[in-house]
């Protein structure tokens, strides 16, 4: 079917469905499809205008869909499946159910809300990118021009390779949440409630990561300040930023090592035991611990401060001010030097 006007597809039978195998066009009009049960377009849909498509009690199958104006917006009962979908405009999924999504490009905006779990891959937002699970959230090669907020409500979150070139980027997990390789040209936050893997973040404003117990954070680049929480153990290697770093293992221990803050203070707080490798930080390093610490290689511009409820053991430790190291227990220092630069 082709021509400039509006086309619309109604099934309006509880269990009536509305299948597309041919290419449907309109250079200027809207197309609609309501099915009472599912939808399935397997073939090329092109528009000058909106493109609105509900599956009020079923299934969405869409393949090759493009609006070369408008938006795509598509609404299913239950699962919904997305393959090579263009909007000039915004795209906007929703499912009762799970969304699977590959290969969406919209100028605007792309937004999907699924009940049950999400998997999407390739997409491209010129606007924002929001997705929100009720359960669990796969999201590989995901970019936003603005804010990208991502959401597994009650379930696990994996995102790799995601990129904002202007807004923040997001993520909360309602249990577990794996991150690897993101790049924000504003802040990085992730959220938690149990744990959170983090590898390759680079932020260009702030990295803040916050977890209801274990945090393991490997290669995190922050512009502006780095603050990690746990609550439980916190592990963390290669971590920078130009302002202040704020490391914290509420209730368990703090391994840190090759840690650099450029202009800003560096403190780390452990719950139990702190080990501490290969720390510089252009102003003060202030390590506490309910327990031990043990500390190696550290050169603070500033002062270096140590506390700790039973031993620390430090070796290679410069202050350019002052260097201070309390422990309620045991102190063991070999090499230690400050100054009054």
């Amino acid at each position: 079917a082709g021509g400039s006007g509006n086309v619309t597809l109604q099934a309006n039978g509880t269990s009536s469905d509305i299948t597309v195998n041919q290419v449907v066009s309109s250079s200027a009009g809207n197309i609609t499809a309501n099915a009472g049960k599912d939808i399935t377009i397997t073939s090329t849909v092109v528009t000058g205008g909106n493109i609105d498509l509900t599956a009020t009690k079923g299934s969405m199958t869409l393949q090759q869909v493009t609006a070369t104006i408008g938006n795509i917006t598509a609404k299913a009962g239950t699962d919904l499946s997305a393959d090579t979908l263009t909007s000039a405009a915004d795209i906007n999924l929703n499912a009762a159910q799970d969304i699977t999504a590959n290969n969406l490009t919209a100028k605007g905006s792309a937004t999907m809300t699924a009940g049950q779990d999400i998997t999407a891959t390739s997409i491209k937002a010129g606007d924002k990118a929001t997705m929100t699970a009720g359960n669990n959230l796969t999201a590989t090669t995901v970019e936003a021009v603005n804010d990208m907020n991502l959401t597994a409500t009650s379930g696990n979150l994996m995102l790799k390779q995601a990129v904002t070139t202007v807004g923040n980027m997001t993520a909360k997990a309602g249990t577990d949440l794996n991150a690897d390789t993101l790049t924000s040209a504003a802040d990085i936050d992730l959220n938690a409630a149990q744990d959170i893997t983090a590898n390759n973040l680079t932020a260009k404003g702030s990295a803040t990561m916050t977890a209801g117990q274990d945090i393991s954070a490997t290669g995190i680049k922050a512009g502006d300040k780095a603050t990690i929480t746990a609550g439980n153990n916190l592990t963390t290697t290669t971590v920078e930023a130009v302002n202040d770093m704020n490391l914290t293992a509420t209730s368990g221990n703090l391994m840190l090592k090759q840690a650099v803050t450029t202009v800003g203070n560096m403190t780390a707080k452990a719950g139990t035991d702190l080990n501490a490798d290969t720390l510089t930080s252009a102003a003060d390093i202030d390590l506490n611990a309910a327990q031990d610490i043990t500390a190696n290689n550290l050169t603070a511009a500033g002062s270096a401060t140590m506390t700790a409820g039973q031993d620390i053991t430090a070796t290679g430790i410069k202050a350019g001010t002052t260097g201070t190291m309390v422990a309620d227990r045991n102190l063991t220092a070999t090499t230690v030097e400050a100054g009054t630069g």
